[in-house]
């Protein structure tokens, strides 16, 4: 990928921090709405900060994904159409979304299986992807309030293989 695209792609990711935040906040309401329908209860804290630290690393997988189908699809595409490319991104970032999905039931069905912690900072360095990190970080409303667990980016199809073969 030339530097100019790859600019590009960082000022597209640096643009999307609004569009993201509000995503998250939405996805967090509907979700601790829903569980509280569900259960007929009120979330206690504990659960409020698990569920806030799923939806920033959903959200945080989502932009992660989006910006890699990009790259790979920039990468891949020399000589193609831009239309051609753009399908490869939106194809691959379906797909990707899919998987983070996946991930985000996982996590909240099994959150307190007592070996699901040790193996998933296994898989979380297996599956790791710094490089995008590096690039891409967390954005800053990402960081508040969660301790000391920042956001990762996980190639999380990896990352569920891992995880489910442990377990």
């Amino acid at each position: 990928m030339r530097q100019e695209e790859r600019s590009v792609l960082e000022a597209i990711y640096c643009e999307a921090e609004t569009a993201t935040r509000e995503a998250a906040d939405k996805m967090f309401s509907r979700t601790i709405d829903a569980f509280e329908r569900h259960q007929k209860r009120k979330l206690r804290d504990d659960e409020i900060r698990l569920a806030r630290g799923i939806m920033f690393r959903t959200q945080y997988q989502r932009v992660i994904d989006l910006m890699a189908c990009w790259e790979t699809a920039l990468d891949e595409g020399k000589g193609k159409s831009s239309l051609e490319v753009s399908q490869k991104a939106t194809s691959c970032a379906a797909e990707r979304q899919r998987k983070a999905e996946e991930l985000f039931r996982f996590v909240w069905d099994y959150n307190s299986v007592p070996e699901l912690e040790r193996r998933s900072i296994l898989c979380e360095a297996k599956s790791r992807l710094l490089h995008f990190e590096i690039r891409y970080p967390p954005y800053s409303f990402m960081t508040e309030d969660i301790g000391d667990t920042p956001q990762k980016a996980l190639d999380v199809r990896v990352f569920l293989e891992c995880i489910k073969a442990g377990l």
